[in-house]
């Protein structure tokens, strides 16, 4: 099982100081498949459930890309959620310039 790897790569990025505000979606593939891990297991495996995660804006799809389920969803989420973000930072002052612009 590549769980652990993923979890140690994922913590090594996070750990970043660029990447502190980065949204994240957690894309759990394969759910059409019969063995396919869940979208919760998914989630404790790499350690999303921990307290100091918290602070991130996270959400997990369960999705099927061989036919979109779940996709819409996901990009929906994420756009309204960065939509959000750039909406609040500019209310506050905050990066008037951003990748966003």
């Amino acid at each position: 099982e590549r769980m652990p790897e993923a979890r140690e790569q994922l913590d090594r990025l996070l750990g970043e100081e660029l990447l502190d505000d980065a949204v994240i979606v957690l894309l759990c593939n394969k759910q059409d498949l019969p063995n396919a891990m869940s979208a919760s297991e998914a989630v404790e495996g790499l350690g999303f459930n921990r307290p100091e995660m918290r602070k991130r804006q996270f959400a997990h799809f369960p999705v099927c890309c061989t036919n979109g389920e779940g996709l819409y969803e996901a990009m929906d989420w994420l756009s309204n959620t960065l939509a959000n973000n750039q909406a609040r930072s500019t209310l506050w002052g905050r990066g008037s310039q951003t990748a966003l612009s």
